[in-house]
């Protein structure tokens, strides 16, 4: 297969039931499996001996949380439409993993990390009560919002109010709905922003990674396909 990219497809794809169980490592594992069986004129990166198709994807999610919004790039020697990379996500052994919608990008289009700027989460505790509601208003009206955490013998404080741009309830779906600031490389986990925000321990029912966004010239958030 020849190895120079001449098309880019830019994938939105989920995660549910059986793929909560994946890492972010075997979740990119599969997709590539299965990218090699739809027949696919993939790009071919040859590493240190080993041989895998062209792809790059989005951030990390962890571990039992669900998903609307994984993205991933594929890079094919021969000019494919968007609709035919689904072949790859009918390949996944796992059927936790599903496709939703696919756009063409340029060939070298910024890559989807340092593209996102801010991720929607649904939040769905198996508690919804008005302790909850309170915790909410509190932290929204909260100049500092510290997560800290045991290191070796020492206290770790990380101020996670700059990454938290959004904070809501929506008591008809008894679900919290965060939006938090993502920066390549520096970013916050949700897991630690419920933690400080929350009385301990916090239990959720589901989590849903609902969105990714870039931001524009005019600093409104945009869906990235």
């Amino acid at each position: 297969m020849e190895n120079r990219p001449k098309c880019r497809i830019r994938v939105r794809y989920g995660k549910k039931n059986d793929a909560l169980s994946l890492s972010h490592l075997e979740q990119i594992a599969e997709v590539r499996r299965a990218s090699l069986k739809s027949g696919l004129p993939l790009c071919i990166n040859k590493k240190r001996g080993f041989s895998r198709p062209k792809i790059s994807f989005g951030p990390a999610i962890s571990l039992g949380f669900e998903s609307e919004a994984e993205y991933a790039d594929f890079y094919f020697s021969k000019n494919v439409s968007p609709f035919q990379t689904k072949r790859v996500f009918d390949c996944c052994e796992n059927s936790g993993l599903f496709f939703i919608r696919a756009k063409r990008v340029p060939v070298f289009f910024p890559s989807i990390e340092v593209s996102v700027n801010a991720i929607e989460f649904y939040v769905f505790p198996r508690d919804y009560n008005d302790s909850l509601e309170t915790c909410v208003k509190k932290a929204l009206f909260s100049n500092s919002l510290v997560y800290r955490r045991s290191e070796e013998n020492k206290i770790i404080e990380t101020e996670i109010r700059p990454f938290l741009r959004n904070l809501e309830t929506d008591a008809s779906d008894k679900k919290i709905v965060f939006l938090l600031e993502y920066r390549a490389g520096t970013t916050v986990k949700l897991e630690n922003v419920m933690d400080t925000i929350f009385p301990n321990p916090f239990k959720w029912k589901r989590v849903v990674r609902k969105n990714l966004y870039w931001m524009d010239s005019e600093h409104h958030l945009k869906e990235l396909i």
